[in-house]
């Protein structure tokens, strides 16, 4: 029940078990159909401690990858003295 209301507050389907599911559980595991909201863990499906690690892990870095891309800090070139431009 817990799973459904967090789905229905985000606008995430779930399967026909109430499971959250992904983008696509091949090629995006831990992406969704809203972008910047990314699965990790149980709230897919039954899963043991270490792929509950791994997909946590996969989160993580999601969540990296995409910070990176809205941080983007100035690019500095040295000139010839090594002054900054």
């Amino acid at each position: 029940p817990t799973t459904r209301r967090l789905a229905d507050m985000l606008e995430l389907p779930v399967d026909e078990h109430g499971w959250l599911l992904p983008l696509d559980s091949n090629t995006h595991p831990v992406e969704t159909v809203r972008p910047g909201i990314f699965l990790a863990g149980a709230g897919t499906g039954p899963m043991d401690i270490p792929e509950t690690v791994a997909h946590a892990s996969g989160a993580a870095a999601q969540v990296l990858k995409l910070f990176s891309r809205q941080h983007k800090s100035p690019s500095v070139i040295g000139g010839a003295g090594g002054e900054r431009q």
